[in-house]
């Protein structure tokens, strides 16, 4: 039996993957996987708390290339962890006239350091080569 142990706010610290879970993982979020990727995979996701099952980490595979990726729900939850998370904006999409998409993407991350309270705010803007570009304001 194959066992992975795996934690994050949302799940107690004991939870663990059974060989049907392992093997959901491997036929959807980690498809292509070889035995050693998946171990990988799945050792990163324990590592950082993060839970490919709820989408939170992601298995990707490019040109027979393997990558980890933390997607924008894995990002929420470690900085739930922190404890200094105070939330984020929903995001404001800007379209330039006739654009089939947004052209540019705002939100506003706060946070709470030391009792004061700040604000980041974000913006990804896509070029019209499909280049994108993140800038901090």
């Amino acid at each position: 039996m194959t066992v992975v142990a795996l934690r994050n706010q949302n799940t107690p610290l004991n939870q663990t993957f059974n060989d049907d879970q392992v093997k959901l993982i491997k036929s959807t979020i980690a498809k292509g996987a070889t035995d050693d990727e998946l171990q990988l995979f799945l050792y990163q996701a324990q590592k950082t708390g993060l839970d490919p099952l709820a989408r939170q980490i992601h298995f990707v595979k490019r040109a027979g290339q393997m990558t980890i990726q933390t997607a924008i729900d894995g990002f929420r939850a470690i900085a739930a962890r922190t404890g200094q998370h105070a939330g984020t904006s929903d995001g404001i999409f800007e379209r330039q006239p006739k654009a089939d998409r947004p052209s540019k993407a705002t939100v506003i991350v706060k946070k709470i350091v030391q009792g004061i309270r700040s604000e980041e705010h974000t913006s990804e803007l896509q070029s019209p080569c499909n280049l994108v570009c993140r800038l901090l304001l």
